[in-house]
């Protein structure tokens, strides 16, 4: 089981991450940084026991620093942020089929949930050529 939120919905992840049925995350144009929203705040981040994607928009977007900030404070748990450039505050979800930001999706939990080595490679190493529109850099992943 996943737990994924867009905008506010993404302090509602966080809010149950201590849950131990979930497995992995993705925070869609979200991030605390120091506010507190739905029952979470910056202390819910040591709540996390599985790997979290954040998928902020870029400059446009107003949660690109609040994402950043968690990115920075979570310390235990494998963690990625992949910045879309453009998306601004909604994402790629207007774009055919969820576009980037579902394709993106699919791969994480295809490696997160179904163990698929492959689909690690653009998370592991940032590989560019899937996904240009994206600035991704991860840590404590192995």
């Amino acid at each position: 089981v996943a737990s994924a939120g867009q905008s506010c919905g993404g302090a509602q992840v966080l809010a149950v991450c201590s849950d131990p049925r979930f497995k992995a995350h993705i925070m869609y144009n979200s991030g605390l940084g120091d506010m507190e929203m739905a029952g979470a705040d910056k202390s819910s981040l040591g709540n996390l026991h599985s790997p979290i994607l954040y998928m902020p928009g870029g400059d446009e977007d107003v949660a690109t620093k609040n994402a950043q900030k968690d990115f920075e404070n979570i310390s235990k748990v494998p963690v990625v942020l992949a910045n879309h450039v453009t998306a601004g505050h909604t994402g790629a979800f207007d774009e055919p089929q969820g576009g980037s930001y579902a394709k993106l999706s699919l791969d994480w939990f295809d490696w997160q949930l179904m163990g698929n080595k492959k689909s690690s490679k653009v998370f592991m190493k940032g590989d560019k050529k899937l996904y240009p529109m994206f600035t991704i850099k991860s840590k404590n992943l192995k």
